[in-house]
């Protein structure tokens, strides 16, 4: 199979895959579904796709120089098969094209599977917020392209 990535605005079927993979995040973390999440139509997304099938997602903005992630979703059925791993080395790509010097992102302490895939793929670990979002821990992980 061969998964195909691409940088495009998010639109169409991507919305409600998006939805359907985020509230089964929220709901094993938090046990309920937050929805207040504001899209921004000048992000920045990177798609993988299986054929025309939405299988994976990053969402990022730049802001002073370092490139936020605040979104990185592998669909169920295709986790553990590297295209989280290659969405961020797509992200990376595209931060280094925005002339980015950092990207940061931060995740649920939880998401031990994520937090691997971050640490290995170079991002290291610079604050911890108790009691943030849904009142757990999360961790904010960064790595520097300008070193």
């Amino acid at each position: 199979m061969a998964i195909r990535y691409e940088v495009t605005p998010r639109k169409g079927a991507l919305h409600g895959f998006l939805d359907r993979q985020w509230e089964k995040v929220e709901r094993a973390l938090h046990g309920k579904h937050y929805d207040d999440f504001k899209w921004d139509c000048k992000r920045q997304h990177i798609i993988a796709r299986d054929g025309q099938k939405p299988v994976g997602y990053a969402g990022l903005y730049i802001d002073g120089g370092v490139v936020v992630l605040d979104e990185l979703i592998v669909h169920d059925h295709y986790r553990g098969r590297g295209i989280g791993r290659r969405l961020l080395e797509n992200t990376e790509a595209l931060a280094r094209r925005l002339d980015a010097h950092k990207i940061t992102l931060e995740t649920d302490d939880g998401l031990k599977a994520a937090i691997k895939l971050y640490t290995s793929c170079g991002f290291r670990k610079e604050a911890t917020l108790p009691r943030h979002y849904g009142k757990r821990p999360t961790t904010i992980y960064g790595k520097q392209l300008d070193v």
